[in-house]
């Protein structure tokens, strides 16, 4: 795994990190959001527990000209972070 980018928020009191990152396929990056230096989880109705996890696959291995994207991927992690945690997570 590789980091490429990282960002910070704050939401209902609570610190976050997402962390842009790739693995061995150089075409797909995966944001995930961190508290406390481990992933994140969403509690829904009735229980269920998830880690929500926010991938693009691009068409050709990255390059500079992708730092946009990967900024976009990041933005619409936390955008849909808080959107499934109104009041926080469990």
């Amino acid at each position: 795994m590789s980091i490429l980018r990282t960002s910070t928020f704050e939401h209902a009191g609570r610190s976050y990190e997402i962390r842009a990152e790739t693995y061995s396929d150089p075409t797909y990056v995966e944001a995930v959001v961190f508290e406390n230096g481990s992933p994140a989880t969403v509690t829904y109705p009735g229980g269920l527990s998830a880690m929500p996890t926010y991938g693009a696959n691009f068409h050709r291995e990255r390059g500079p000209e992708d730092a946009a994207t990967i900024d976009a991927l990041i933005a619409g992690a936390e955008s849909e972070f808080r959107r499934l945690t109104p009041l926080g997570v469990s």
